[in-house]
């Protein structure tokens, strides 16, 4: 019996549907458990200076409360306080979300 090396070849597709199916199938197979939704707080550090960004991201913030029922605490510095502090804020207490830019540090 002789097998074709063709039929053996793994290409990049085969590899993301066997990936795709194999997560697929332990998301139904019982592996997920329900989420228990909790509020809680969310802390968000940014840089934005922008005061339509501002506005957008408090904007998003206050619906994402509604919505959830938790609570968004937004600290937002100007540029140069946030490059200063946010060695400070991963190692003391990271907050949940940060902005931040690549290239730098």
């Amino acid at each position: 019996m002789t097998t074709k090396l063709a039929a053996l070849s793994t290409t990049r597709r085969r590899f993301l549907k066997g990936t795709g199916a194999a997560l697929v199938a332990s998301a139904t197979g019982g592996l997920c458990l329900p989420a228990l939704a909790q509020p809680q707080d969310i802390t968000i550090i940014s840089n934005l200076s922008n005061v339509e960004q501002r506005q957008i991201l408090q904007r998003l913030a206050t619906e994402f409360e509604a919505k959830s029922g938790g609570k968004i605490v937004i600290n937002n510095m100007d540029h140069e306080a946030h490059k200063t502090a946010i060695r400070s804020y991963l190692v003391v207490g990271a907050p949940d979300i940060c902005f931040w830019f690549s290239g730098n540090r």
